[in-house]
């Protein structure tokens, strides 16, 4: 997939409000053999997201990158126990691969 040095946009569905979703982009060289950098971005999950312009202006044409698309939904869950809370951490997570255009 091309991720564009203008910025890239992703969408997804369905989106779910009260989580966080993330967005990594690992850059290597054009052949594979050096890892150049990563950007990250994170905003409430609302199926839609944006990498400005300035993150990916600084790589090369024809750099691979690796994308992961995560959501994390973190809660508090009462127990039986002493009237007591547990915190729940759910991720889900997708990897795909790119190239900078």
């Amino acid at each position: 997939a091309p991720i564009y040095k203008s910025g890239a946009s992703f969408s997804w569905a369905p989106s779910t409000p009260n989580s966080t979703f993330v967005i990594t982009v690992q850059v290597f060289s054009a052949d594979g053999s050096q890892m150049l950098g990563l950007v990250s971005c994170a905003e409430q999950d609302n199926g839609f997201m944006t990498i400005p312009s300035q993150y990916l202006q600084m790589y090369p044409t024809n750099s691979l990158v690796a994308i992961y698309l995560s959501r994390h939904k973190i809660e508090l869950v009462e127990t039986d126990i002493n009237n007591s809370y547990i915190e729940t951490h759910m991720e889900w997570e997708v990897v795909g691969t790119g190239y900078i255009q």
